[in-house]
C-alpha cells in the first residue's frame, strides 16, 4: 500500500504514471493493497484508462483488519470492480491470496465465485 503514499500532495503511484511513457509502461494493480490505502481502483482505472494491464485479485476482510481473503468472501465490490477492469483495458487477471490455510481450497472457492459473476 506504500505505492499511496504522499509526496507533496500527489500519491506515488500517480508520479510513476505521471512520468512513464504509456507505450512502453503498463502497470500490474494488486486490488487488495489499492483498497488497504483506501483507494478506490475503479477510480483509478477511469483516470489512468488503458494503463492497467495486469490485475491481482485479492479480497478484504472487514474493518479494522482488513484481512486478506479469497475472492468473493470480503467487502470488495467484484462485479463493479471486474466490469470497470474490463472496460479500461485489463488483460490478464492474476488470484491470489499470500497466505491461505489450503491452498486448492482457497483457489478453487476464488474460481467458483469468479466464474458465478455474470454481466449485462
Amino acid at each position: 500500500s506504500f505505492d499511496f503514499d504522499r509526496i507533496k500532495g500527489e500519491t506515488l503511484y500517480d508520479i510513476l504514471l505521471r512520468e512513464t511513457d504509456p507505450r512502453y509502461v503498463a502497470m500490474e494493480a494488486d486490488v487488495f493493497w489499492m483498497k488497504s490505502a483506501g483507494q478506490d481502483p475503479n477510480a483509478w482505472f477511469a483516470k489512468y484508462p488503458g494503463r492497467f494491464h495486469m490485475l491481482h485479485l485479492k479480497d478484504m476482510g472487514p474493518p479494522p483488519k482488513n484481512q486478506m481473503r479469497d475472492v468473493g468472501k470480503g467487502v470488495i465490490n467484484w462485479p463493479s470492480l471486474v466490469s470497470n477492469a474490463s472496460k479500461a483495458g485489463v488483460k490478464y487477471w492474476f488470484v491470489e491470496h499470500d497466505e491461505p490455510r489450503d491452498p486448492i481450497a482457497s483457489i478453487t472457492s476464488s474460481y467458483r465465485y469468479l466464474r458465478s459473476l455474470r454481466f449485462a
